[in-house]
């Protein structure tokens, strides 16, 4: 039998390797499958540290018979400032890839051809580019190929009613949800006719009127979009039935399971994505999620990076072993976890994680007929795609005062736009806000957790 070939030559990891290791995998005894993650891990590292300036630098006097722990750890704020330096292709420059961004109908484009270019945040503060090439998607599609299914029934059930996807996605905007699904719609005949994106912007009966039309097996999105349908089904309105209903992109509450399930009759499915790591963990037959430990090593820390060997960590290091265009090792990722490396019932050996977060803070606008509920997420993309500000946050006070925090270059022109943007959003859900221009940085709460939008505590002054 022919070998699939790792890679393309430049470092991308091939389709042909990706779809055969990512179930192959999972028949690997112990220590096969550490002898793999090694072979990944020196990979990456010696690309990072043969085509990358700066990892050249951090990687001085390394050499092959490196520990994890050599490694220094890296930031997104560190990394950031010296994007040129740490993608791999010289070609690349962040001037180039913003100026791409400016257009949003190229989201979903290759940039010079070969990447997908994303815009993410995260819990810092500090917006950041995110460049996937080939290799990390081929990768990313093998992952939710073969582990977002958790039974075989489940994947038969997809291929009888035609593939068909439907995607809550943010739009406009160079999200990771959107990008590659129009991507995949692109190059993918199956994805091209049944994939479909739905914009969380669009109102609500609109997109139950989209939903029902469509009549998707596979649901994905973001839980509190998902809720509201939910209740669109319950009340009757909508009348669709997937077969697979996926979770991600935000933390999924209790409340927010028990509402899908009930309307749709199914468990809905946890999985845990970001943009750095792409499908970091995927939930299994019995509710954990799984870390996919043979594309990502996941390393959870206490606060000043010391490891914690099981149990609740204060965040976690990220390497990704399918990125080659801008390698990502040691990755400080905020997020707070719970870490289990003891078995489970459905006979994964991986370890798997519970992601601590809390219930989406909804923002109570008064509007003309009443409250208004808008969920941080749709002000966020707001302020996300906004690519002059270097940091950003939305505070909503009492009597619909809206605090605008922004940290750009042109302060009076950046805000005059996401004046005008939000304000004309909420105004067509009904909402007269006074939205303003705040004399203090965007910074983190009492907590020492920055949301980029949140409600103001009472116990915090009303400016």
């Amino acid at each position: 039998m022919k070998k699939a070939p790792i890679t393309n030559g430049d470092g991308e990891i091939s389709a042909l390797f990706a779809s055969k290791m990512v179930p192959a995998y999972a028949a690997m005894d112990e220590s096969a499958k550490a002898a793999y993650r090694r072979k990944q891990l020196q990979r990456i590292v010696r690309y990072a540290k043969a085509h990358s300036p700066l990892f050249a630098d951090l990687y001085a006097g390394l050499d092959d018979d490196f520990k994890l722990s050599d490694l220094p750890v890296t930031t997104k704020n560190e990394l950031k400032e010296r994007f040129d330096d740490w993608v791999t292709d010289r070609t690349v420059t962040l001037d180039g890839v913003l100026g791409f961004m400016k257009d949003l109908d190229n989201n979903g484009k290759l940039f010079l051809g070969k990447y997908l270019a994303f815009r993410t945040s995260g819990s810092t503060g500090s917006p950041a580019v995110v460049l996937y090439d080939k290799g990390t998607i081929h990768v990313t599609d093998a992952i939710n190929w073969e582990r977002n299914f958790p039974t075989l029934q489940d994947r038969n059930n997809y291929f009888i009613r035609g593939c068909k996807s439907a995607s809550l996605c943010c739009t406009p905007g160079f999200n990771l949800g959107s990008g590659t699904l129009i991507y995949g719609q692109s190059v993918n005949i199956i994805r091209r006719f049944g994939s479909k994106l739905f914009g969380i912007f669009t109102p609500l009966p609109e997109l139950v009127k989209g939903l029902n039309r469509f009549s998707p097996a596979m649901l994905t999105g973001y839980p509190s979009v998902m809720s509201d349908l939910a209740k669109e089904q319950l009340a009757g309105r909508m009348h669709i039935s997937p077969v697979l209903v996926v979770s991600c992109g935000e933390y999924l509450p209790d409340s927010s399971k028990e509402i899908i399930k009930a309307a749709f009759g199914r468990r809905v499915i946890n999985s845990y994505v970001s943009t750095e790591s792409g499908p970091a963990a995927n939930e299994c037959p019995f509710g954990r999620m799984h870390v996919n430990d043979d594309w990502i090593v996941m390393e959870p820390v206490d606060s000043e990076n010391k490891p914690v060997a099981r149990g609740r960590a204060d965040k976690w290091l990220l390497t990704n072993m399918s990125n080659f265009i801008q390698p990502i090792i040691r990755y400080e990722m905020t997020d707070r976890i719970i870490y289990h490396d003891e078995g489970c019932p459905c006979g994964r050996t991986t370890p798997w994680v519970e992601v601590e977060g809390r219930t989406n803070d909804i923002l109570r606008f008064r509007g003309e007929d009443g409250e208004v509920a808008i969920i941080p997420l749709l002000i966020y993309t707001f302020l996300n795609n906004i690519l002059d500000a270097k940091s950003f946050q939305a505070i909503l006070h009492d009597e619909n005062r809206l605090e605008i925090r922004i940290e750009a270059d042109d302060m009076a022109r950046t805000f005059e736009k996401v004046k005008k943007d939000i304000g004309e959003f909420l105004a067509k859900k009904g909402v007269r806000a006074h939205i303003y221009l705040s004399d203090l940085p965007p910074g983190p709460d009492k907590s020492g957790k920055f949301f980029h939008v949140r409600n103001a505590p009472k116990s915090e002054p009303q400016p």
